[in-house]
């Protein structure tokens, strides 16, 4: 058993190995060399720019036969020419004469950086294959062998067999006659085992003692259980079991990970009290339970979501949810799955689209349970907008329609100032008074939207009577250059060019044919005046 093997090199890194677990230096003479049943481990983390190897082979035209043994260099990744291995051979393709074999032998490196299973002169194999293969002088090499975790008890101290060394038990080959007993003295039995320890020797089942012994976990929560102080024989078995009754009868576990080790985790639980136990079975049959485990498993708390009127909305409306109650409560609401920040009432008024979720929790067991996700969805908001289809400046006596956005299903109420007017409900009104008009626009899933104000002033009176069917002819009409004024009468006139939004373009005096050929294309009003009459008429411009 050789281990702890410790370097106080601290310089550059070097090629050189400062620590090998076993040295086969060249000497004279015919000399046959058996290396059996031996357990190395290194671990480099003391000299990390020093190199290290478990086996290095210098006298190769000698016998050697390396079986059985345990090769294993924790040293982690290196840097620069620093290396680690199991296996150093100083020639390119042997590590002894064609008499020479190794084989059955477990290799292990706990990190690949710089490392190698073998290396042959200065060229390193990282696979056993590749290894194999370069040995062409002693065909057969470690064709029994393998790559392999030992899990020791203890890598620095305790090389003995751990319940996880599996891999070593009965995977070994005859050792010489001579060796008879293990590095305690124990007998050595077939199937054998690779490394100092043999493992089959007076198993004696133990199931250990599980910790924690008693517990309380949740429904649908998982729970982790371990033995200790069980049969440490890697031959032995392991069966977790579970009875509703104290003192069983016990069945094997069903569901969760790591039924058939020393350590169990459950699947998602139900609510009752269960007894675990940890079942060891040695291979010569004996077994034995471990200390039993009283697991309580508390129920959730009700988790559900009830919402206070329809979950499709209109913005800016609130749905108020709330969830079931009950004694020793607390509550986190969740919005896509993130808290809200100070939702932490039993209701909660969500005021915008979005799953909305409860997480309860039972102050005395501290169980919790998220309830399933309320979907709020938000309808779209109707447009609202307002197109005036004349001056909104006007004298008295005059008026402008001022015309609302149209679609299916939308209903309409105007306002002056911040007051409904009476029966003003289709999509136009006719305003003839100044002030400011606004039109509430509503959907057919009842979403209301508010116009901007559009403002109507009405700065002059009009003297005499105002005749909107005094015959003027405007021509043509949609015009592209110059527009045309015919009326009945040859009294004085006065002509107002007026945009839609009646800002004044021109006023004339007795004009008959008017330029219009610098306008741009669009909507104009024409407001013919005389002295006892005025009309407004409509002009396209191409």
């Amino acid at each position: 058993s050789i281990s702890n093997l410790l370097s106080a090199y601290a310089g550059a890194p070097t090629t050189i190995a400062a620590v090998i677990g076993i040295f086969i230096e060249s000497n004279t003479g015919t000399i046959t060399t058996e290396i059996y049943d031996n357990s190395v481990s290194l671990d480099g983390s003391t000299f990390p720019n020093a190199s290290s190897v478990c086996l290095s082979m210098n006298s190769v035209s000698k016998t050697s036969q390396i079986k059985n043994n345990v090769f294993a260099n924790y040293t982690t990744g290196q840097t620069g020419v620093a290396n680690h291995g199991c296996f150093y051979a100083n020639a390119a393709n042997a590590y002894g004469n064609a008499s020479s074999l190794a084989d059955y032998n477990s290799y292990y490196l706990a990190d690949y950086t710089n490392a190698y299973i073998g290396r042959a002169t200065t060229t390193s194999y990282t696979t056993l294959a590749a290894w194999e293969a370069a040995m062409t002088l002693n065909p057969g090499t470690d064709v029994n062998s393998q790559v392999a975790n030992p899990n020791f008890v203890n890598k620095a101290i305790d090389l003995h067999g751990s319940s996880l060394s599996v891999a070593l038990d009965g995977t070994g080959t005859t050792p010489p006659v001579y060796i008879t007993t293990d590095i305690d003295c124990e007998a050595r039995n077939s199937p054998h085992d690779i490394g100092f320890d043999d493992f089959t020797s007076g198993c004696a089942a133990n199931g250990g003692i599980v910790s924690p012994a008693s517990a309380t976990a949740c429904a649908k929560d998982l729970f982790v259980m371990t033995s200790t102080g069980f049969t440490d024989d890697p031959s032995v078995t392991f069966q977790w079991m579970v009875s509703e009754t104290p003192g069983g009868p016990y069945a094997n576990v069903s569901g969760g990970s790591g039924a058939t080790t020393a350590s169990y985790t459950t699947g998602k639980l139900k609510k009752g009290i269960f007894y675990y136990v940890l079942q060891v079975t040695c291979p010569e049959g004996g077994t034995a339970l471990s200390s039993e485990l009283v697991l309580d498993v508390k129920g959730q708390p009700d988790a559900l979501v009830t919402p206070e009127g329809p979950i499709a909305i209109c913005k800016g409306v609130d749905v108020l949810l709330t969830a079931s109650g009950g004694s020793n409560r607390m509550y986190q609401w969740l919005k896509k799955d993130v808290p809200i920040a100070g939702a932490t009432g039993i209701t909660y008024s969500a005021d915008s689209k979005g799953n909305y979720k409860v997480l309860v929790t039972n102050t005395t067991t501290g169980c919790t349970n998220t309830s399933a996700a309320v979907k709020i969805t938000e309808y779209e908001d109707p447009i609202a907008v307002i197109t005036p289809q004349g001056p909104t400046t006007f004298c008295e006596g005059g008026s402008v329609v001022l015309q609302a956005n149209t679609g299916a299903g939308l209903t309409y109420k105007w306002r002056k100032g911040s007051n409904f007017i009476s029966g003003a409900t289709q999509s136009a009104y006719t305003a003839t008074e100044k002030g400011n008009y606004k039109v509430e626009v509503t959907n057919a899933n009842g979403c209301v939207k508010l116009s901007e104000i559009v403002e109507v002033t009405v700065p002059c009176k009009m003297e005499g009577k105002m005749q909107t069917d005094f015959p003027v002819t405007i021509f043509p009409n949609p015009a592209t250059d110059q527009v045309n004024i015919l009326l009945s009468t040859a009294l004085d006139f006065e002509v107002e060019l007026t945009s839609i939004t009646g800002e004044r373009i021109a006023l004339l005096k007795n004009k008959t044919t008017i330029d219009v050929s610098t306008l741009a294309a669009g909507a104009y009003f024409f407001k013919i005046s005389t002295a006892e009459h005025t009309v407004i008429q409509k002009l396209v411009k191409q």
